[in-house]
């Protein structure tokens, strides 16, 4: 598979334009009319200078907009062209994480059938009482979960068990058959 390198270059852009002198003389404007009261006589040239003001305004903000534009056009080129490799990449991803998912659930399934022939094995004379999907460690299934403490957890589990029914029924009494049920329902002894 070929290597991916990402390249990218970008020429870094100025855009120059007269704006001390701008900001100098829209200053000028606002400190003249900040906190003026108008007279009648000063409406006429008041709303001359705000008509002047804004189409200066509307002026220079069509600049800005035309500027961003010509500025945005590579980029939106550039997005375009990433999105569409991004779009390649992750197919690729997806292609190969199906085929992983694909061979991880076939690992499972095997694991799975590997405990059962454990449980088989071990639990011979007393599924009844646990029956492998009551006793189920879905870590088991995980791939760094070795078979050999598989096998000894349901030995342990087994053992434990055993003993417990040894109990129970070493007991003599009349209830042995209710605690017997009772110790199926709930494998707690105490309980039993």
């Amino acid at each position: 598979m070929g290597e991916l390198q990402v390249i990218v270059q970008q020429q870094a852009a100025t855009i120059n334009f007269n704006f001390e002198e701008m900001k100098k003389s829209a200053t000028e404007m606002t400190k003249k009319y900040n906190g003026l009261v108008l007279a009648e006589s000063d409406i006429a040239p008041a709303k001359k200078d705000r008509a002047a003001l804004n189409h200066k305004f509307e002026e220079l903000d069509t600049q800005r907009k035309a500027i961003k534009k010509t500025y945005m056009k590579p980029y939106e080129e550039f997005e375009t062209k990433v999105k569409e490799i991004g779009s390649i990449i992750t197919d690729a991803s997806n292609s190969i994480d199906k085929q992983i998912k694909l061979f991880e659930e076939a690992a499972r399934a095997k694991k799975k059938v590997e405990i059962t022939g454990i449980y088989n094995e071990l639990v011979t004379d007393i599924q009844g009482y646990i029956p492998l999907d009551k006793i189920y460690n879905s870590k088991w299934e995980n791939k760094g979960t070795t078979i050999k403490s598989i096998r000894e957890e349901i030995q342990t589990i087994y053992d434990s068990t055993k003993i417990s029914i040894n109990t129970i029924n070493s007991m003599q009494s009349e209830k042995t058959e209710e605690a017997l049920k009772m110790f199926k329902g709930d494998l707690n002894l105490n309980n039993a």
